[in-house]
């Protein structure tokens, strides 16, 4: 019967005998981003090319406007 209790008692001391040691190394991190511009500058580019396109086709049809108003004033 004493070894019923002593058992116990024993492992729970011999468990407070053990012991672990975590270690953990953190290495830096290194990053590296390029970022592309010749994107952006070819987007302004063609931005640019619609928006003179615009421009012309509009001043083609105030000039085709100025010359029905001439004909008809006539």
């Amino acid at each position: 019967m004493t070894l019923r209790y002593i058992c116990p008692i024993l492992l729970i001391a011999a468990t407070g005998c053990i012991s672990t040691k975590n270690e953990v190394e953190v290495k830096p991190v290194e990053i590296k981003v390029t970022v592309d511009v010749n994107i952006k500058v070819e987007m302004d580019k063609d931005l640019k090319n619609i928006f003179k396109d615009i421009d012309n086709r509009q001043e083609i049809l105030q000039d085709e406007g100025e010359v029905e108003k001439e004909g008809n004033n006539s």
